[in-house]
């Protein structure tokens, strides 16, 4: 059970991830179940703001997708 502080960052990051994927979701369209299910289980709030500037500045969603692929190797 999260209390006080844990559930504050839990927040922000749930936050940040959902501005993230509306972001790719205007600029691209649909998005694949890896980067939803990426974004979702991300609870640190600084990558997810990081992320979140990839995402504005990428030219594609494939380019997205082979940024997170350098820095993590979960996504695919």
């Amino acid at each position: 059970r999260l209390v006080g502080s844990e559930m504050c960052i839990r927040d922000r990051a749930e936050g940040i991830g959902l501005a993230l994927r509306d972001l790719l979701e205007a600029r691209f369209g649909t998005l694949p179940q890896s980067v939803t299910s990426y974004i979702a289980s991300s609870s640190d709030s600084n990558a997810l703001r990081k992320l979140t500037l990839s995402a504005y500045h990428a030219e594609s969603l494939q380019a997205f997708i082979d940024q997170i692929k350098k820095d993590d190797d979960k996504l695919m």
